[in-house]
């Protein structure tokens, strides 16, 4: 009710202010847009995923695990919040994280609530190359304790969170929680043979070991027959060319190229040998052997933008060989 007294001045005072006959335009409305730290959160953890929890190190937890669900969501702040659920031999878990970013501190911050204990600032969190970094302290049984929440090998598919404390140079925690993603639509892990499968997410300057997981999800939708999956690995302005041929411009072209919605009438094998990549350039280079037909081996030179592929140049070979028989004895 309070709201609504403070409500009703205010509006006579407006409703007093004098009428002019021409209103003038309003101006544009521009839509709430996340900073790029929390953008790049965006990118690494919103959707939906199973988890699985493994009890390492704990003084009454030992080897118990536990199962369940999460889920993280853009919400008012500019945040992300996380609403966790979880049971088994280690017990049951309700969780809730609000992240948000302190752009005086240069840090994210987390507010935490689990169970019945309420709610409380838990530290702070940043990038500590691709993995994030959750670190703070609490008293645990009468002694300060260091402790640590670690997101690593981050990818749209899956990551994995490695909790740990320590207390006197003992460790005297360890948990690691593996996040596997959930495809909004058929809500089927993606993990599993069940298509669809999860794509490659847009993303900040990417690190060899993703721009690894991109060329193997492209062969992943070539080897299943998911032309979904494998276009969503390149930008929408992409261009895919293999001189002297015409190329394909754009993500829709090349959906359609890799089978579109029926799949191509044979089908399609990718393996990869090796894999390159120079990260200041954001450049891969990657060998492998192409079944379709025929087989081919070639080479292809790659351009990323935004973790995404926009230009993809490929050369090939045609060969009955296999591999080993065909690169002779230049084997390095």
């Amino acid at each position: 009710m309070k709201r609504l007294s403070t409500l009703v001045p205010l509006l006579i005072i407006l409703s007093a202010r004098p009428v002019h006959s021409q209103t003038a335009p309003e101006p544009e409305k521009v839509g709430l847009q996340p900073s790029p730290e929390m953008q790049r959160l965006l990118n690494a953890f919103a959707g939906s995923w199973t988890v699985s929890e493994t009890f390492e190190v704990s003084a009454s937890r030992e080897g118990k695990a536990r199962q369940g669900t999460a889920s993280f969501r853009a919400c008012p702040g500019f945040s992300l919040i996380e609403e966790y659920k979880s049971n088994g031999s280690a017990g049951e878990l309700r969780f809730l994280a609000v992240l948000w970013w302190d752009d005086v501190a240069k840090i994210y911050r987390i507010l935490t609530c689990a169970n019945n204990d309420g709610c409380q600032a838990r530290g702070s969190a940043k990038w500590e190359g691709d993995t994030l970094v959750n670190s703070w302290e609490e008293e645990v049984n009468g002694k300060t304790a260091a402790l640590k929440d670690s997101f690593v090998d981050i990818s749209p598919a899956s990551f994995r969170l490695v909790s740990e404390g320590s207390a006197q140079g003992k460790t005297i925690w360890r948990v690691t929680t593996k996040y596997i993603h959930v495809n909004s639509v058929s809500g089927l892990p993606t993990d599993s043979q069940a298509t669809p499968r999860p794509g490659c997410a847009p993303s900040d300057k990417v690190s060899t070991e993703r721009f690894q997981l991109v060329m193997q999800t492209v062969a992943e939708g070539w080897n299943h027959g998911d032309a979904r999956l494998a276009a969503s690995c390149f930008a929408e302005n992409a261009i895919y060319s293999r001189p002297p041929s015409h190329a394909h411009l754009g993500r829709k072209a090349l959906y359609e190229f890799f089978g579109g919605v029926k799949g191509r009438e044979l089908p399609m094998h990718m393996t990869w040998h090796n894999l390159v990549f120079d990260p200041v350039q954001q450049i891969g280079v990657g060998e492998y052997t192409f079944q379709y037909r025929t087989q081919t081996h070639g080479l292809v030179l790659v351009k990323l933008s935004n973790g995404l592929i926009l230009n993809w140049r490929e050369y090939e070979v045609e060969s009955k060989l296999p591999w080993d028989q065909f690169i002779g004895d230049n084997r390095f």
